[in-house]
């Protein structure tokens, strides 16, 4: 029997996407981590286990440690996501 890849790969169009952030705005998680993954493509096990070491705010970049093919890779931090993420409070006991 033959295997049927019934899968569908959507994307937002140009009207939907501004009525997206919109919505999620309110939630400051959410909303910060969809824009990560927005503007850097990164998967979402790797923006969920970012820790503060991987992120050099003043360089405006995250290093990802744990990638699928076990690669080291660099992403530019989005601009908008420089404010949310510096508004941030980072506990000193935190990596």
């Amino acid at each position: 029997r033959q295997k049927i890849d019934n899968a569908r790969i959507r994307y937002l169009t140009d009207d939907e996407l501004p009525r997206f952030l919109e919505a999620i705005k309110r939630h400051d998680d959410l909303h910060l981590l969809a824009l990560l993954a927005l503007g850097t493509g990164a998967r979402s096990g790797e923006l969920l286990s970012l820790t503060w070491a991987q992120i050099d705010l003043k360089k405006r970049q995250i290093l990802l440690t744990h990638t699928k093919n076990g690669d080291k890779r660099v992403l530019p931090v989005p601009e908008p996501c420089v404010p949310l993420l510096a508004k941030r409070v980072r506990r000193l006991d935190t990596v």
